[in-house]
């Protein structure tokens, strides 16, 4: 089961700026480099950086504005999710240096080019607008140097590949926070999410699939929290949309399941790639299993 995700494409970049300044900056910073990129993506693609892509003309159907940031928009769907995903581990800055992870995925592969001049450009990040230069770009999936300072080379594009695992206990590290509707980490919810997640975007890709949803919540059900050790962290960002502060609240930590696991380890590594729970844009719903 589950070998339809094979299908989704992706690039994973892992992206290294500097700066001169001595910048201040928060512990988790994935909302203010999304927030710095988008601005400078608008500001490339955008014929009136108004991103009103309701009204744009048809010739603009494939602006990469729209590819990324449209996709996922109420007015698109309240189910659609954007087609990439910025990481910032927790401190991914210091000593001058931010490194952060940059996927895209569907049709967000189709950006890559555009993608690459905002970041060759730089980005001015944080509440001071600080300006981080473009050093290095690895590809995530195999090392290799995308751009090493001076040149640049042709990314290669992965896609999803499964593995067979067998296993009767399994821990999760959420290693940003998990963002649902009820913050529950009990196993059911967890594969609920990444069900969720996973099939919208087979969706969006175009992909068919035949999953029976019903039995495979029924199954999860039958997989116990044996132990936990997580907290409740909220995070403060500023949403240029609403124009004010919000508060984010997820889990963060590891919980240990135990159980028939076997048919759930594929969505399990998908949500490892590709997060789970809400706000993924911005890096919030990362996972590692062990």
């Amino acid at each position: 089961m589950f070998e339809e995700l094979q299908r989704i494409q992706y690039y994973r970049f892992n992206i290294y700026m500097t700066t001169t300044d001595n910048a201040l900056m928060s512990e988790w910073l994935g909302s203010a480099v999304r927030g710095a990129f988008g601005t400078e993506l608008i500001k490339l693609c955008c014929i009136d950086g108004k991103v009103k892509c309701e009204s744009c003309s048809e010739i603009f159907s494939s602006c990469s504005a729209k590819t990324l940031f449209h996709t996922g928009s109420p007015s698109e769907s309240s189910q659609a999710v954007n087609p990439y995903i910025i990481y910032c581990e927790k401190y991914c800055y210091r000593d001058n240096v931010l490194t952060f992870e940059l996927t895209l995925f569907g049709n967000g592969v189709y950006t890559v080019k555009d993608v690459f001049k905002v970041l060759a450009k730089g980005l001015k990040i944080g509440r001071n607008r600080t300006f981080f230069k473009l050093t290095q770009i690895i590809d995530a999936e195999t090392g290799e140097a995308v751009y090493d300072g001076v040149f640049w080379k042709e990314p290669q594009i992965h896609s999803f590949s499964l593995t067979e695992k067998s296993a009767d206990n399994i821990r999760i590290d959420f290693m940003s926070p998990f963002v649902a509707k009820q913050n529950n980490i009990q196993f059911e919810y967890i594969i609920r999410a990444i069900l969720r997640r996973a099939s919208t975007i087979m969706t969006q890709c175009g992909n068919e699939f035949n999953w029976d949803f019903n039995q495979l919540i029924q199954n999860a059900k039958r997989v116990k929290l044996v132990s936990e050790n997580v907290e409740k962290l909220t995070l403060t960002r500023y949403s240029n949309r609403a124009e004010k502060k919000m508060n984010i609240s997820g889990i963060v930590g590891q919980a240990v399941y135990s159980g028939d696991i076997k048919e759930f380890i594929p969505l399990i590594m998908f949500a490892e790639k590709f997060h789970v729970g809400k706000l993924c844009v911005m890096g919030l719903g990362k996972i590692k299993v062990n």
